[in-house]
């Protein structure tokens, strides 16, 4: 994708409001469909090419790595470089983060309905599944960590999910880290 990105959130220009899960209810079996999107999607928008403005590499640069300009905003360095454009700690933070999410979730959604729709099987499902597709949010006040899958190196490095062919199969655990493809940035944990 090139261009100017409009911010809309998952749902788009029109639709509906669909409800956030709590991280340890994504990774339960009963919502395996929800996981395996989730998991697929994230690797696609890994995948996407770091010059791509909806790439993962370009949307986190607004977080902070890899600290490049994003869609020609701001001068050669981003503000308070090498922090990005993040406003953590300042009275502005929840109206700069929260657009900065629903780009990100945007972006998810689109691949998680890209996913769904490569589904031989139960394919109205899945569909319905990435419609509802949002980020799922973490309860510290419920659960002082998170689930193992989102930080544990060790023993999910691999995740099994169900794939477009009906097959359940290990993949490569997203969640754990990004690969920089151009060598921006720190090397991924081992």
């Amino acid at each position: 994708m090139s261009g100017r990105i409009i911010t809309t959130g998952a749902s788009g220009l029109i639709g509906t409001v669909a409800p956030r899960i709590e991280s340890h209810e994504l990774v339960k079996p009963e919502n395996e469909k929800l996981w395996s999107l989730y998991i697929q999607a994230m690797q696609r928008m890994y995948d996407s090419k770091e010059n791509e403005m909806d790439s993962h590499f370009q949307i986190s640069g607004i977080h902070g790595l890899p600290y490049v300009q994003w869609d020609g905003a701001g001068g050669e360095q981003p503000v308070g470089a090498p922090a990005g454009y993040c406003q953590h700690s300042t009275v502005i933070f929840p109206t700069w983060h929260r657009p900065y999410c629903a780009l990100y979730e945007q972006i998810l959604h689109r691949h998680a309905v890209q996913v769904a729709a490569t589904y031989t099987s139960d394919q109205e499902a899945w569909k319905k599944v990435a419609e509802d597709f949002r980020i799922p949010f973490w309860d510290w006040a419920l659960h002082p960590l998170p689930p193992k899958q989102f930080y544990d190196h060790k023993q999910y490095s691999q995740l099994t999910i169900t794939l477009p062919d009906g097959s359940k199969k290990p993949v490569n655990n997203p969640l754990l880290a990004y690969k920089f493809q151009s060598g921006h940035g720190p090397a991924p944990p081992n």
